[in-house]
């Protein structure tokens, strides 16, 4: 199998909204401003040509034409700059951020063409439900099964495909972000969502967001965080590297249930479950962090424990978010949840039994 590079992993963690998809529907009232190795890869995903316009930030007011009714500028540097440009020059257009605004998507993944607003930093008024988990640890099935109970869900925003295009974009502000988010989906509601580990590495790492920022924001708001991590690594390890290479984060969060997804771990992948295994266990270290600075605004879930007792998992967090619930009537099934995806679990004992046979490595 061929490497997977940089931008092939970008291109697949964005196929995860459907992008590619959506701009081949647009015709040519729509304009694409994009730096040219991402346009490149949009245009070579279909054999037909592109129907919308396409330009790059150094040529795109020659690309507004009076015809020109709705700009997407998803750009590595200046992207916001060249949104406000567009406003100030093109006022009959709607413009819109693709990192601010087209990547900012619920759970229903569906990007919207929404036109960009400059001012819209709000103050926190109500107290967040935040949940952070090491990744991979399926904290979207707790997530599930806390809505299912009358909870709120914690969605991840700030996902994966975010923290990939971090690796190209320069001075994300992750309070414009959820700023947005806020605006789009909490309403009167009080913010409710999911951050994990291997995401806030990223924005610790190419942002000026720090952890003592993180600190400061859940303070502040009175957050209640729930924290969440499994207590077996390789299984994350292996669930990431090999969704990794699909439009999937997570098992849980799939749009089509029935889609079968075949996956199988390759010779290759196995530098990346070690790397994958340390980074489990940094997020890890990130939580009792956490968890030693917020104190009683902290519960921590375990995963095997929240599946072999949901009702008792489920009433810690109703307990510490001082929230009713009623347990489904019928409790969700976790092993259910990859009938439709194959290999995962399989693929799991292998990397284990290789651990064991090539390294005598046994404390899984």
């Amino acid at each position: 199998m061929a490497t997977i590079t940089k931008l092939d992993r970008l291109m697949k963690h964005l196929s995860h909204w459907a992008w590619v998809h959506r701009f081949y529907q647009y015709d040519r009232h729509y304009l694409l401003v994009a730096d040219k190795f991402f346009l490149t890869r949009v245009r070579n995903a279909r054999a037909k040509p592109l129907a919308c316009k396409a330009a790059t930030p150094d040529d795109f007011r020659d690309a507004i034409t009076p015809d020109i009714k709705k700009v997407l500028v998803f750009c590595a540097r200046d992207e916001l700059a060249i949104v406000k440009a567009i406003q100030a020059e093109f006022p009959h257009v709607e413009v819109t951020s693709g990192t601010y605004g087209f990547a900012c998507n619920d759970a229903e993944r569906h990007p919207r063409l929404v036109e960009y607003q400059t001012t819209k930093l709000h103050r926190e008024t109500d107290t967040p439900v935040v949940m952070i988990s090491t990744p991979n640890s399926d904290a979207e099935f707790i997530a599930k099964e806390m809505l299912r109970s009358g909870m709120p869900y914690c969605h991840e925003y700030l996902g994966r495909a975010n923290g990939t295009w971090l690796e190209y974009h320069e001075k994300f502000e992750v309070a414009r972000f959820y700023s947005e988010a806020k605006s789009r989906y909490s309403k009167d509601a009080a913010p409710s969502f999911l951050l994990q580990t291997d995401v806030l590495e990223q924005v610790f790492k190419h942002t000026n967001f720090s952890l003592s920022h993180l600190l400061r924001y859940l303070k502040k708001t009175g957050a209640k965080v729930i924290l969440v991590k499994r207590n077996d690594v390789a299984m994350s390890a292996v669930f990431g590297q090999i969704l990794d290479r699909t439009a999937e984060r997570s098992i849980w969060t799939k749009k089509n249930e029935q889609k079968k997804i075949v996956l199988k771990l390759l010779p290759e992948d196995l530098p990346g479950c070690f790397d994958r295994m340390a980074q489990a266990q940094r997020g890890e270290a990130l939580l009792a962090e956490l968890a030693q600075s917020l104190g009683d605004n902290t519960t921590t879930i375990t995963l095997e424990n929240f599946v072999e007792d949901q009702a008792s998992g489920l009433e810690t967090i109703a307990k510490l978010l001082g929230a009713e619930f009623k347990l489904p009537e019928v409790v969700a099934s976790y092993n259910d949840g990859f009938e439709t995806v194959k290999g995962l679990l399989d693929e799991t004992l292998e990397f284990k039994r290789l651990m064991i046979d090539k390294f005598g490595l046994h404390a899984f």
